[in-house]
């Protein structure tokens, strides 16, 4: 599809030319290709990073949701992810990165009414949730018709929540990572084949109720989801009041207590 090229110490990338001529008719036919950023807030020649590395957070979450639907109203309901920041530090303030923060694309997923999509080309965008069971692409309600193989993506599921629940302190594992680690952790090969799937990230992105994938191409990383996070969090809060002889605890106390 592409061509690289050596001119005068420079090196070159262009399409080649079958590919162009692909590219042409799909234009001619009104086919219109996904934008991976804002045309109104970003200039004409605006580079996507190819890893989405986006900025860590640290905002109240009923006032930053308040701000994604005003954004997203603003944009027809949807927008690239890999531009969300320039878009809000339009309309809002920019948004500041910080170590001890939270990953801003898993935070923006923490809003019950919007989710984030993968479009045609890898493209991951923002919009308001109006489609059930669908998550980066793919069908999450339906993994298999074959009942055995559906237990089995249940037991992986369950797996893979032990396994990052071992990864200090975030819960994060680069995807890289994820045979080694689960080939050390369990004592066996993750055989992707065994649940229907023919590559590691497809059967990832098939639970996407347990963990969700962060940012693209090599620096992608497994954490749980928020649903995964708050049911952690219940259970662990639920066993802590247990061991309180009045079965309470004040509010200010529950993170030396955790």
């Amino acid at each position: 599809m592409l061509d690289i090229q050596d001119f005068r110490g420079n090196r070159t990338v262009r399409l080649l030319p079958r590919c162009a001529e692909m590219f042409k008719e799909l234009r001619s036919g009104g086919v219109v290709l996904e934008s991976a950023f804002c045309g109104q807030h970003c200039p004409s020649n605006y580079v996507v990073n190819a890893d989405l590395e986006l900025p860590f957070v640290k905002l109240p979450l009923d006032k930053f949701a308040e701000n994604v639907r005003c954004l997203l109203v603003d944009h027809n309901g949807s927008l690239p992810l890999a531009s969300f920041p320039l878009c809000y530090a339009h309309r809002f303030e920019p948004l500041l990165d910080h170590d001890d923060g939270i990953p801003l694309e898993h935070f923006i997923s923490c809003i019950k009414d919007v989710q984030i999509i993968m479009c045609d080309g890898a493209i991951k965008k923002v919009q308001f949730m109006n489609t059930i069971g669908t998550l980066n692409g793919v069908d999450t309600t339906v993994c298999s018709e074959n009942n055995d193989v559906q237990q089995r993506l249940q037991q992986f599921s369950r797996e893979v929540l032990d396994l990052l629940k071992q990864q200090s302190p975030h819960c994060r594992l680069p995807v890289s990572k994820f045979v080694s680690s689960y080939h050390q952790y369990f004592s066996r090969q993750c055989r992707v084949a065994d649940y229907g799937y023919t590559k590691i990230i497809d059967l990832l992105m098939a639970i996407s109720k347990t963990i969700q994938i962060l940012g693209n191409g090599n620096k992608r990383i497994i954490t749980l989801s928020h649903r995964s996070q708050v049911k952690r969090f219940t259970n662990d809060l639920v066993r802590m009041l247990k061991n309180k002889p009045q079965r309470s605890i004040h509010i200010s106390d529950i993170p030396r207590e955790y």
